[in-house]
């Protein structure tokens, strides 16, 4: 590290107190950090023009025009899993090193947030709430069905999904994945097209991340492939969701539960239809945040912050 190593932290309020925590930490360990709005950093002060590390949220999008605007900087850290904020074409033209902070308690996290989210949809677990809120009698017959003997199908399948796999691996499931890229080795998983695992599962849970190829995927033809009565769960992102075909299909009773962390856009508007969608479970992409996964995803991002100023980004 040099005199000229600067970090400018972006203080993010869509990451809660990561920005915060990684900011202390680089102080208590000399670096020059500085902990900059939103809101500061888009009107580009000094600080941020002086920036050769800058550890960047979800809020502040990096395209060639911002970039250009930025000198001096040689590495964008993503104080999350995703880069979804980060033109990385533009970075890499420009030699400038882009990391992301993935911790394993963070796809964990996620992970049990799913499991949570397929068992609530399968259970009915808002109409079973409404029922004691409206002192209402118990229904003659159930609505919940069990996730013993379904299929369940991932769409995308990176730590996230593999962690969901690993977890479902004891509940007499049968599990279809689909992913560009596959691990070498991974039991109790069967991997098959996209278009049978949307044909074939009773589940559809969505773990891609959100690239030019996968924006749209799930498509209002793919959507209308699936079973009578499927459950459609979403923790990647929403944009990957046709929400209007979704919305349409829930309301016919084609799809029989949603429960979804993420949309298209964020916050969801109050005038979406998504919020009047009776067997919807919808989450402000924040389910999957926990205690163990902001500590991890923190001190992963103040490694990557070292690992780059070890590399020379001052040069």
């Amino acid at each position: 590290m040099s005199k000229s190593d600067v970090v400018v932290v972006i203080d993010d309020p869509a990451l809660g107190c990561i920005p915060g925590d990684v900011h202390a930490c680089l102080l208590a360990h000399d670096v020059e950090s500085y902990l900059v709005s939103v809101a500061d950093f888009v009107a580009l002060p000094d600080t941020a023009r002086r920036a050769r590390v800058i550890v960047v949220g979800v809020s502040v999008r990096f395209d060639a025009n911002l970039l250009d605007s930025l000198p001096n900087v040689r590495a964008l850290v993503s104080a999350v899993i995703g880069v979804d904020a980060i033109d990385a074409v533009a970075a890499a033209r420009r030699g400038i090193q882009v990391s992301n902070s993935a911790a394993d308690e963070a796809s964990e996290s996620l992970a049990e947030a799913t499991i949570l989210l397929i068992l609530a949809s399968l259970y009915d677990l808002n109409r079973a709430q409404r029922l004691l809120a409206l002192n209402a009698p118990r229904p003659p017959r159930p609505s919940a069905v069990m996730l013993k003997g379904r299929t369940v199908g991932l769409v995308g399948f990176g730590k996230t999904a593999q962690h969901v796999a690993k977890r479902l691996a004891n509940w007499n499931v049968r599990i279809l994945a689909y992913a560009r890229s596959r691990p070498d080795t991974f039991s109790g998983v069967d991997f098959v097209s996209l278009r049978d695992l949307m044909v074939e599962s009773d589940v559809i849970s969505i773990h891609a991340s959100l690239n030019p190829a996968t924006e749209g995927l799930i498509s209002r033809e793919r959507l209308q492939m699936t079973k009578p009565g499927v459950v459609i769960i979403n923790t990647a992102r929403g944009k990957i969701v046709d929400e209007d075909a979704l919305v349409e299909l829930c309301e016919s009773g084609h799809i029989a539960a949603i429960g979804f962390d993420v949309f298209a856009r964020e916050p969801l508007p109050v005038e979406s239809p998504m919020r009047a969608v009776p067997r919807a479970i919808l989450t402000p992409h924040r389910l999957g945040h926990t205690v163990e996964s902001f500590d991890a995803l923190a001190r992963a991002t103040v490694g990557n912050v070292f690992d780059a100023l070890r590399k020379g980004v001052s040069n």
